[in-house]
């Protein structure tokens, strides 16, 4: 079974938190709140966006999250793409109503996190 946790941008002070035992509404399954070894947070407003771990580890060992920026190689070559979830796995790229470009992680060799989308837009930007 692959390990399910989270990491949360906080939008009001700009960082990023490692969340520790997330706390569920049983009722819709949503994640209402969660702590790291500081603090606990409860998302009951806008001011976090989670990004959930792939499960997957980049080539330095560095756990990939959505919202990761990677790079990598293999059939298809993967420069500066955020990680996304699409219908059924985690992607590089983009997907939105006019176009698709996405690559799956698994068939990406010597994948590496360069960054995310909060603290470094400007490597997505250009795209």
């Amino acid at each position: 079974m692959r390990e399910i946790k989270f990491r949360a941008w906080d939008k009001t002070n700009k960082r990023s938190i490692d969340l520790k035992n997330s706390a569920i509404d049983p009722l819709s399954g949503e994640i209402i709140g969660a702590h790291d070894p500081d603090e606990f947070y409860l998302f009951d407003s806008c001011d976090y966006d989670l990004m959930q771990y792939t499960s997957l580890k980049d080539k330095n060992g560095k756990e990939i999250y959505e919202g990761d920026i990677v790079n990598g190689a293999g059939e298809y070559c993967v420069e500066k793409k955020p990680v996304i979830w699409s219908r059924s796995g985690w992607y590089a790229g983009y997907e939105d109503k006019e176009k698709t470009n996405i690559t799956s992680l698994c068939a990406l060799d010597d994948i590496e996190v360069i960054g995310n989308i909060y603290e470094n837009p400007e490597y997505i930007n250009n795209q």
